[in-house]
């Protein structure tokens, strides 16, 4: 097992103690035991379905550069799914998805942009939801300073897309061996504003329908919140659940979910969200492991060139 491995592990369980130091394990058993089965499959296929849709942005963007099918794009990213949750990490799926696709092509470092243009974008649309969220649902508790600030953090986000490619090749000589790479890197950003507004349509439906069903969970599982303040937290959730310091977000959700919903939502309901949560996410990724079985596409990538292309 690899040492980040290990460390997301650890980090896994140090935080799911930290929530579990707060719990009744009574009022826990409680919690997890008026859960319908009915729940957790109907949760795992809108996180699914959701999943399709993700793949459908990426495809548009890995295929203005790099010739290739939808269906390629669905096996590639499903596959990363798999490997995120199962294998490497998310670093790890993600350098997946983009080998796969660019097999058989000289496109590696078109593919491998593709994937980081896709993360950002996805970032990039759930930050504004949350920021946009914050700022009608707690407009009354806000003053002016906090909401000038939110403002200019629009503006940055939105300049950041168009203006960070242009920046990271200026910063970049072009005598350096480094400028062909950053060239093909910064084209696979989408700046066409056709192009933009449907991959960024197709992500606020994407992230709309996984806030809706973490909307959907606390329903099933008592806990009574306007549906609104969803908006307000659950994009910063996933944020934090995405970053590559734990295994699959494990921990840092439930811990996250209690400080952004800390007047709203107990322990208990907090570990039995995030498991629901976690259950679809390890659900609908082992998908990606049938798909690899069934195709055989995963052991045509030789794992050095994974582990070389994440140190690099």
């Amino acid at each position: 097992m690899q040492k980040k491995t290990i460390i997301k592990i650890l980090v896994s369980i140090g935080m799911l103690g930290f929530v579990l130091s707060y719990i009744d394990l009574t009022k826990l058993k409680e919690t997890v035991a008026g859960i319908p089965l009915s729940v957790i499959i109907i949760v795992t296929v809108l996180y699914a379905a959701g999943q399709l849709l993700s793949t459908l942005k990426w495809w548009l963007i890995v295929s203005n550069s790099v010739e290739g099918s939808l269906s390629k794009a669905l096996r590639a990213y499903w596959i990363g799914m798999y490997v995120n949750a199962f294998g490497l990490g998310t670093l790890g799926g993600d350098v997946t998805r983009g080998l796969l696709y660019a097999q058989g092509k000289k496109a590696k470092t078109e593919a491998l942009a593709s994937v980081i243009a896709d993360r950002a974008h996805g970032l990039l649309v759930l930050a504004l939801i949350g920021i946009v969220s914050v700022f009608f649902v707690d407009q009354d508790k806000i003053d002016l300073s906090f909401k000038m600030l939110l403002v200019l953090s629009v503006i940055g986000i939105i300049g950041g897309w168009f203006l960070g490619p242009a920046i990271l090749l200026k910063l970049t000589p072009k005598e350096s061996k480094w400028r062909n790479k950053v060239e093909r890197t910064a084209a696979q950003f989408p700046r066409a504003l056709n192009r933009l507004l449907l991959i960024t349509g197709i992500s606020v439906v994407f992230h709309t329908t996984q806030i809706l069903t973490h909307v959907y969970i606390a329903n099933a599982i008592g806990i009574t919140i306007e549906w609104t303040r969803f908006f307000a937290a659950i994009p910063f959730v996933n944020i934090l659940g995405t970053l590559p310091i734990s295994w699959q977000g494990l921990g840092v959700r439930e811990t996250s979910l209690l400080f952004f919903l800390k007047d709203y939502i107990t322990s208990e309901q907090a570990l039995a969200l995030g498991a629901i949560w976690f259950l679809a996410v390890t659900a609908s990724s082992a998908i990606g492991g049938v798909v690899a079985a069934a195709t055989g596409d995963l052991k045509s990538i030789d794992k050095n060139s994974i582990n070389n292309t994440t140190a690099n």
